[in-house]
């Protein structure tokens, strides 16, 4: 949960749609939260009752019992969340206000043809509603040629850019790199 905030961010910057990203960050988070004692709630509540300590259930042995369970559902989660985001795109080729304007448009059609016109006034708002419609058509094909114009800009200088976030935010030191992989 706290590290939602850092994924949405690392995810404008890598121009991937966050959606995708956090529901498999939640799955994830919630299985290693149930694998430990500590993880959640609940399993703190088990690990502390008196009875089963006596029995000889501590930390490493509720891990135990929890290990195959874990490892099943881990199992499942990758080739599930593979078969959910199999057609989804995950990355955003277009930014996120070209996007939205996008879904407002749709939303706009969607409410202009649930109209049916068996009076005036609702002929009138079917009117205004597809004007409104045409508008923003009219808006987005100058945001999408502002936008392409840019694309083709930046493909021309996308070496030069990979290069200098190597040199700027490049590993300095790999033994801690190491080691927080290994943790």
């Amino acid at each position: 949960v706290v590290s939602f905030p850092f994924s949405i961010r690392l995810c404008e910057v890598l121009n991937l749609d966050p959606r995708h990203v956090l529901i498999a960050e939640v799955i994830f988070t919630n299985i290693g939260g149930a694998a430990t004692a500590v993880g959640d709630p609940p399993n703190v509540i088990i690990v502390s009752n008196q009875e089963l300590r006596k029995v000889g259930l501590d930390f490493a042995g509720f891990t135990g019992h929890m290990f195959l369970g874990i490892s099943l559902v881990l199992l499942v989660s990758f080739p599930f969340l593979r078969i959910l985001y199999w057609n989804k795109k995950l990355y955003n080729h277009e930014p996120s206000d070209i996007v939205e304007l996008k879904h407002e448009i749709h939303v706009w059609k969607l409410t202009a043809q649930r109209i049916n016109p068996a009076s005036r006034e609702e002929t009138a708002v079917k009117c205004l509603l597809m004007q409104k419609v045409l508008t923003l058509e009219s808006l987005l094909r100058k945001k999408l040629r502002t936008f392409q114009r840019q694309i083709s800009q930046e493909d021309k200088n996308w070496e030069t850019n990979i290069q200098e976030l190597q040199k700027r935010h490049g590993i300095t030191d790999k033994i801690l790199l190491i080691k927080c992989l290994s943790v």
